[in-house]
């Protein structure tokens, strides 16, 4: 379990990184924007009523094992809702 309030940065973070073999470009900005909107969208910025456990483990045979692998789960505690967010970059 992680602070739900690192979670923007974190996602911020593989966005602006773009992946295996993207490059990154400019100061973040937009990247944090992104991060932020989705934060808004899925529960509304209501970092306190949000759970964040996050995973590099390859839990399913969908990752690879390569550093890229990262799973996000978010659990809004208001509307009890829960969110898996899984990403990879692989060949």
């Amino acid at each position: 379990m992680e602070s739900s309030f690192l979670f923007d940065g974190q996602l911020a973070q593989r966005l602006y990184m773009g992946g295996a073999y993207g490059q990154p470009r400019g100061d973040g900005k937009v990247s944090k924007e992104l991060a932020i909107g989705f934060c808004d969208a899925l529960f509304e910025q209501r970092f306190s009523e949000v759970h964040f456990f996050s995973s590099y483990d390859a839990w399913t045979p969908w990752f690879h094992q390569i550093a890229w692998d990262w799973t996000a789960i978010l659990f809004d505690l208001r509307k009890r809702l829960l969110w898996i967010l899984a990403v990879t970059d692989t060949d």
